[in-house]
């Protein structure tokens, strides 16, 4: 660790026509690996500036990168952020977009491909890397770099509320179907009714599921417990976390989500929150490992509010958020990321473990 580097890196991303809607604009901006606008324009970057390395995001891309590292003898890296054949496995619908453009199965063969031509992975998780390892990617070619907070000297600790008070449970990310949204609104559902529990539920974020969420929470009458806060810059996410007292995960245990980590998993531990989880494997991992959370069968209602009903206890709450904070300061964080993914830059034949140490 600790490595210079000296290379010139060319990091490639989506080049994009800007010529109005006609069908030819968007026809030539499909994100589609045949694309030969891609081909072309990563093409003239190599041959302009002549990059030691190409560092390409996300699977579309990578059979351009490739093709184009070959003519140029310059290496590929493959970032990996999502596992594309499970995200359009798991939202696929008969459509022209999926059949032609996000089709699981031509996205295995790409993916396929990939790992075998690529000179190193970069992967989310553990999980993630074992899955490639399955499909026969090479383990030393694979490193974690996961996308973990930074570091920031200047954040306060925060601490359980103590005496009396609504007890704040927070979301923050998209409003999908798979998001499990709706079993946390069900869940306070219950804690309000049964449990005669003064639960607050904060809700930041943004779409396409959101009406449906909105028209849930005027069904069961909880326009005073569920706020919907809409989208909000992320540089301001971190205040409403702070005013939370759980942050909730709970998302439905579908491939694409074991394979990944969500961006709010680290902001919750970084800012001492005890965090409530369903049993997505990756983030579940990390939730037991570190001590900073409980766990729930996904879409089980009734173990979600057991999990609130626990963490209504302020000094468990501390002790778990404390946990978090912890973890986040010791691992979990972009300074070590950060430098594993340099490290790597600089030396790609470098063996490497796909271990999150």
């Amino acid at each position: 660790m600790g490595t210079k580097c000296a290379c010139y890196v060319e990091t490639i991303g989506a080049p994009y026509i800007k010529k109005g809607n006609s069908v030819f604009n968007k026809l030539i901006n499909l994100p589609a690996f045949f694309n030969p606008v891609w081909v072309m324009s990563i093409f003239n970057n190599l041959k302009k500036g002549r990059a030691d390395l190409i560092i390409v995001r996300d699977l579309p891309l990578t059979i351009p990168a490739i093709l184009v590292g070959k003519i140029f003898k310059v290496k590929v890296i493959f970032d990996m952020a999502e596992c594309h054949p499970e995200i359009f496995r798991n939202y696929f619908k008969w459509n022209f977009t999926s059949l032609f453009i996000q089709n699981p199965v031509v996205a295995r063969v790409v993916e396929r491909f990939t790992i075998k031509n690529v000179d190193h992975i970069f992967v989310m998780c553990k999980e993630s890397g074992e899955r490639l390892v399955a499909l026969g990617a090479d383990t030393a070619k694979i490193t974690v770099i996961s996308n973990t907070t930074v570091i920031d000297p200047n954040r306060q600790e925060t601490s359980a509320k103590k005496g009396k008070g609504d007890l704040r449970l927070i979301y923050t990310g998209l409003l999908t179907s798979l998001r499990g949204v709706d079993i946390v609104i069900k869940g306070v559902n219950t804690l309000k009714n049964d449990y005669n529990l003064d639960v607050k539920f904060d809700i930041i974020g943004v779409g396409v599921f959101a009406d449906r969420l909105k028209r849930l929470v005027r069904e069961l009458h909880l326009e005073d417990e569920v706020i919907f806060h809409g989208w909000v810059e992320h540089r301001n996410v971190e205040r409403f976390i702070r005013e939370a007292d759980i942050g909730v995960l709970p998302l439905y245990n579908v491939s694409h989500y074991n394979v990944t980590l969500a961006n709010k998993l680290f902001d919750y531990m970084a800012c001492s929150k005890p965090i409530i989880t369903s049993d997505v494997v990756s983030m579940a991992r990390i939730v037991q490992e570190s001590g900073c959370g409980l766990i729930y069968k996904d879409k089980n209602i009734d173990q979600f509010v057991e999990c609130v009903l626990t963490l209504s206890n302020a000094q468990l709450r501390n002790e778990l958020g404390e946990n978090g904070r912890k973890a986040v300061n010791d691992k979990y964080n972009w300074d070590i990321d950060a430098m594993r993914m340099l490290d790597v830059v600089h030396s790609i034949s470098k063996k490497e473990s796909y271990g999150e140490g």
